[in-house]
C-alpha cells in the first residue's frame, strides 16, 4: 500500500511538473502572438509583453495550484492589496516552503509581479522565457565538497539593476527578506539588501506572510493536503527612516502577521525580540 501511494505521488508530480511546463509553452505562444498583432503599441511600452506573460503564466500557476490541485486550500486572513497603478512597492514574505512561492500567486496575481528566484531553476524552464515575463535571476557559486552555497558577488549589483529597471517600467517587487527557508518555521532575521533598495529608492514596503506552507511540499512537488493562509498589511514608508529601522519595523509586522495565522506554534515560533 505505501509503495503504491508514493507511485501515485510521484506520478502526480510528474504530472503537474508537465502542466506548469504547458503553461510556460503556452505563455510564450500567447506572447508571441500579442506582439505580432500589436507591435505599434511596443513603442508606447516596451514592457507589455513582459506583463501580459507574467499576468496569464501567474494567473495559470494560481489555478492549477488551489482548482486542479485537490490537496491545498489557499485561505486570505486579511484584505489583500491590488496593484497601484501610480506607485511601485516591494512586497516582503517569510520563507518556509517551496510552497510559498505559490501562496503568494494569492496576491500576485493582482500585480505585474517579479520575483527573485535561484538559477537552478534554468534547468528545469529556460533562461530567455523567465526574463520574458519579468523575473530575476540570482546567481550562486556552489561548492559541493562543503555542500554550500554564496551568491555571486558581481551578481548582486546586476539584480538591483534589474529590479530597478522593472519598477520603472510598471513591475512590483516581490522579496523573501530572510534569504533562505526556516528550517523551523520561526521567522529569522532578515537581510539589508532591498531594505537598503527601499530607502536609496523611495520605494514603500507591504509586509506579508505565509503559514502552514512548512512541509506543504516534500520531495520534487509532492504536496500534504492542508490549509495555507497568507496575510497582508499597510504599507511602510522607507521615508525618514534609517535602514535598520526599517528592517526591524518591517520585520515586526511580519511577525504580528504570522501570529494571525490558527496554525501559529508559540513553542517553536516566538521570536523573543519581537514580542
Amino acid at each position: 500500500m505505501n509503495k503504491l501511494k508514493s507511485y501515485l505521488l510521484t506520478l502526480e508530480s510528474l504530472l503537474f511538473l508537465v502542466l506548469l511546463a504547458l503553461f510556460v509553452i503556452l505563455t510564450f505562444l500567447i506572447q508571441v502572438f500579442f506582439f505580432i498583432f500589436t507591435f505599434p503599441y511596443y513603442f508606447y511600452d516596451n514592457y507589455y509583453i513582459h506583463k501580459l506573460g507574467n499576468r496569464v503564466l501567474i494567473t495559470l500557476v494560481h489555478f492549477a495550484s488551489f482548482y486542479i490541485n485537490i490537496h491545498w486550500k489557499c485561505e486570505p486572513l486579511t484584505d489583500l492589496p491590488s496593484r497601484d497603478p501610480k506607485n511601485r512597492v516591494i512586497l516582503m514574505i517569510n520563507h518556509m516552503n517551496l510552497a510559498d512561492a505559490i501562496v503568494t500567486t494569492t496576491l500576485s496575481k493582482r500585480f505585474y509581479s517579479t520575483y527573485l528566484y535561484k538559477d537552478a531553476l534554468h534547468r528545469i524552464y529556460p533562461k530567455p522565457m523567465l526574463h520574458l515575463i519579468g523575473q530575476v535571476p540570482i546567481y550562486f557559486h556552489y561548492d559541493k565538497d562543503k555542500k554550500t552555497k554564496s551568491i555571486k558577488k558581481d551578481c548582486v549589483l546586476g539584480v538591483m539593476e534589474r529590479c530597478k529597471t522593472l519598477m520603472d517600467n510598471g513591475f512590483d517587487l516581490f522579496v523573501f527578506p530572510e534569504g533562505t527557508r526556516s528550517r523551523t518555521g520561526k521567522l529569522q532575521e532578515f537581510k539589508d539588501g532591498f531594505f537598503r533598495f527601499s530607502v536609496d529608492n523611495g520605494y514603500d514596503i507591504i509586509p506579508c506572510a505565509v503559514h502552514n506552507t512548512k512541509d506543504a511540499v516534500y520531495k520534487p512537488l509532492c504536496a500534504t493536503s492542508r490549509t495555507l493562509y497568507i496575510m497582508a498589511g499597510s504599507p511602510v514608508s522607507p521615508k525618514g527612516k534609517t535602514v535598520e529601522e526599517l528592517k526591524f519595523e518591517v520585520r515586526k509586522k511580519v511577525y504580528n502577521l504570522i501570529k494571525m495565522s490558527p496554525t501559529f506554534d508559540p513553542s517553536t515560533e516566538i521570536v523573543e525580540e519581537l514580542e
